[in-house]
């Protein structure tokens, strides 16, 4: 089996690789401004005024600069990301979670299996990692789908067994309550239509020892 790279990783390999070359560039006397036709103006910081030239060393630190930024940048947003319990996915998608999501609380509804346990409580990329192969980028697919009403998350049951015959054994086939607290993550506003509302835990969140099984999504309840 191939060893699978997650893409935070593979971006700071190529960010590595890319210093390095910069470094060897450097020290062997090859090294070249990375935009040269910036550099030919009698004028700017990096601009000599007694050689008339402008710095080398200047120039390597103002590129040093340029390669760090995008490295910072990337670092700030999985420190801010670290306190979701799917960072690592979250961190390869833009805007994830979706900068509207805040922190809500309320008792919403869940399609669940037989038990709500741990495995009822997994967003769809964790579910079924092939989806995240198959159809990577999609933030949703690291959030938690619930409703607003036991009659929404029903109705979606409904519709989603006309379309995926497996559903039962894919998101289960029974209806849970959730209570769920600022402190267990950032959602969405509810769909207007669905009632849906899409929920990213944090770290320390255990929605399923705060569910309550109402029923079977099948059934009218």
């Amino acid at each position: 089996m191939p060893l699978r790279i997650s893409p935070v990783l593979r971006s700071t390999l190529a960010f590595y690789d890319d210093l390095c070359d910069l470094y060897k560039n450097w020290t062997s006397g090859k090294y070249v401004p990375a935009s040269p036709t910036e550099y030919p103006r009698q004028s700017g910081p990096y601009h000599n005024p007694l050689t008339k030239k402008f710095d080398r060393a200047d120039c390597f630190l103002s590129d040093l600069q340029d390669r760090l930024a995008p490295m910072t940048t990337a670092a700030e947003r999985a420190a801010a990301l670290a306190h979701f319990k799917y960072c690592e996915g979250c961190a390869a998608i833009a805007n994830c979670p979706p900068d509207t999501h805040q922190k809500r609380s309320g008792t919403w509804f869940r399609i669940i299996y037989v038990e709500n346990d741990e495995k009822s409580f997994l967003p769809p990329y964790k579910k079924d990692p092939v989806r995240l192969l198959e159809k990577p980028g999609a933030c949703t697919d690291w959030a938690l789908s619930l409703y607003i009403t036991a009659a929404k998350a029903r109705a979606q049951y409904r519709y989603l067994a006309k379309i995926m015959p497996d559903i039962d054994t894919r998101i289960g086939n029974h209806i849970a309550s959730v209570t769920v607290s600022e402190e267990d993550g950032i959602s969405s506003l509810p769909s207007r239509r669905s009632g849906h509302i899409d929920l990213h835990e944090f770290c320390d969140a255990k929605l399923y020892t705060k569910s309550t099984h109402v029923g079977s999504a099948a059934l009218d309840g």
